[in-house]
């Protein structure tokens, strides 16, 4: 697993050849002393008494933008249509209302079943449905020192879960990681947001945790094809799918 570099660990990485010579024993033993550690680490978090300090280390430098997106979120309006009569139209079922006007020599005297999208501020039926990818793979630990990557989608995290307070009704969301280990990391399921900032911390703590001693390896396209397929299982106002990497995506054949 990875030290922490903070305490002045230089970065050091291996080629993908060197890689290749690693036996499977060897991954092995890794993986099992790195979820060995990320257990007592976890165990730790659950322990540990809430922390205002640390916490307000990642929300202080998002609290600007925490307030400017909660009233975004709060003006978002309803997206979904219902099917109902569409009149006036110059195809489809007579309409008797219009007979008249038809007889006038007027062509807009039909109607048809069709999707009308809702009024300017009409209620919303069913809430929007989000899912946030974010990426706590091991690069984004190993190379916090340099450009306070993990460090920032930590405040990312803080910045989601503050936004979406109290818009239970309006937004149902859910937050997973992806890294080494596999493409989902549960940290927070739909309908259950932590509802505090020792919740919230706790949450901050485990991708940390995880980015330190997870398996190297990218699962972006998986995590990304999962979303897309979790989001939708629901039916909702609206779908959304926010995936965050630090991934080289050209070794996929993806140009940004």
């Amino acid at each position: 697993y990875r030290l922490d570099l903070e305490d002045g660990h230089p970065v050091m990485q291996i080629s993908d050849e060197e890689k290749a010579n690693i036996s499977q024993e060897a991954k092995e033993e890794a993986r099992k002393m790195g979820q060995e550690e990320l257990a007592k680490r976890l165990e730790e978090i659950g322990m540990n008494e809430f922390q205002a300090e640390l916490y307000q280390r990642f929300l202080t430098p998002v609290l600007r933008e925490i307030e400017q997106l909660r009233v975004v979120l709060q003006g978002v309006e309803a997206r979904a249509s219902e099917r109902e009569w569409l009149r006036l139209q110059t195809h489809g079922e007579l309409d008797e209302a219009r007979l008249v006007d038809g007889a006038a020599g007027d062509h807009l005297i039909y109607r048809r079943r069709g999707a009308k999208p809702p009024d300017p501020g009409a209620p919303q039926i069913k809430p929007k449905r989000l899912r946030f990818v974010l990426d706590v793979s091991g690069s984004m630990y190993r190379f916090n020192s340099e450009d306070r990557r993990l460090e920032r989608c930590c405040q990312m995290a803080v910045l989601l879960m503050e936004c979406l307070a109290g818009f239970d009704h309006k937004y149902s969301w859910s937050l997973v990681g992806h890294s080494g280990d596999g493409p989902v990391l549960k940290l927070v399921d739909y309908g259950k947001p932590p509802t505090d900032e020792h919740e919230r911390l706790k949450v901050i703590q485990r991708m940390w945790a995880h980015a330190q001693y997870c398996m190297s390896g990218d699962c972006t396209l998986e995590a990304t094809a999962h979303a897309i397929k979790e989001v939708a299982s629901e039916e909702a106002d609206d779908y959304f799918v926010f995936v965050l990497s630090d991934a080289n995506l050209r070794r996929y054949g993806i140009e940004p």
